[in-house]
Order: structure tokens, then C-alpha cells, then sequence
């Protein structure tokens, strides 16, 4: 795929202009390699600071042992969501990574919205911006208010499995039982 990057060609380009402020600080370099590992899934917040400190733009190894650039700051990677020399494409973003590595990417529910490139993204965008206009979702409003009035059942003390709990919680799926 040519809108994608990989960690060395990603290093060589100056794809955002950088402040002449900003500068010293945007183009101090680093050897070091954050491992984003259950740590960083059960805290990110922790790690996001730090690598904020020390730059917009870092290198990462995300599970898997893929290394990869992380975009620190939400100018940056609002800038290269929208660079169209770039892409999140989930079927590129798999070709990153080693044969039955892609982790969560494996599984075709990765293949959504958040994961496309136009014009893929603007028709499904099209259609959710529709269903969740204002109009729309004050029509449902009572009935979504009615759903989350409804007293939730309790289990057994000794029932260790939720599945029951959701069922009775949820019933059908939670579109049908709003629209329907």
C-alpha cells in the first residue's frame, strides 16, 4: 500500500510543519523504544504523559513486537488523520504487521468506520451522522429514557455467570429494542 508508512520511512519525513517555537523540542531525537504492553492498556494515562514530555511523536513496540510511531498531541494527529498521503485503512493496517500478529485486527469486526479511508468512511459516516442527528435521537429520547428506568434484575448470589444478568438486562439488542 503506498498511503502507508512504515517506522523507518515515517522517520525520514517531515510530514507537519513544525512551529519555529516548537522546534528544539519537536525535533529532539530518541533511541528509546516504549513497549505498550497490559501496563499501558490498564493505565495509559501514565505513559501518554511522559511520552508527551518528550515529544509529539514517538516510537512504540505495540503488542505483537510491531514497532510503530505514536502521535502524542491532539493537533498532530488530527493533522495526519486528515493528510491524505496516509491511511487507516484496516485491511493496510493488517499488511503492517508479521503473519497472525495483527492482533485485534485479525477479527473482521476491525473492519468499521474508524478503520476506512474515503470514500468508504464518508458513506458510512453519511449514514451515521444521519441516525444520530438531533431531531432522530429526540424522537427516541422516551423511549430510551423508558428502557433505562426499567429496575434491573438482580442474581442469584451464587450465579458467577453475567450472561443471564445482560440477557435479562438487554433482551433483544439494544437498536431493536429502541426503534422497535
Amino acid at each position: 500500500m503506498q498511503n502507508f508508512f512504515r517506522g523507518i520511512e515515517l522517520a525520514d519525513r517531515s510530514l507537519l510543519p513544525v512551529p519555529q517555537q516548537k522546534k528544539k523540542h519537536a525535533t529532539q531525537e530518541t533511541n528509546e523504544v516504549t513497549v505498550l504492553d497490559r501496563t499501558f492498556v490498564q493505565d495509559p494515562w501514565a505513559i501518554y504523559q511522559r511520552l508527551r514530555a518528550t515529544g509529539p511523536v514517538q516510537r512504540v513496540l505495540v503488542p505483537g513486537g510491531v514497532p510503530m510511531w505514536l502521535v502524542t498531541t491532539y493537533a498532530d494527529a488530527r493533522a495526519l488523520l486528515a493528510d491524505p498521503r496516509l491511511s487507516k485503512d484496516y485491511e493496510g493496517i493488517r499488511e503492517l504487521f508479521p503473519p497472525g500478529r495483527a492482533g485485534m485486527y485479525e477479527s473482521p469486526l476491525a473492519a468499521h468506520m474508524l478503520n476506512s479511508d474515503p470514500p468508504a468512511h464518508t458513506r458510512l459516516r453519511t449514514l451515521v451522522n444521519q441516525a444520530l442527528a438531533a431531531r432522530t435521537v429526540s424522537r427516541l429520547r422516551p423511549r430510551i429514557e423508558g428502557i433505562a428506568d426499567e429496575p434491573a434484575p438482580l442474581p442469584a448470589a451464587q450465579d458467577a455467570d453475567p450472561a443471564p444478568l445482560l440477557a435479562a438486562i438487554l433482551g433483544d439488542s439494544p437498536s431493536a429494542r429502541v426503534t422497535g
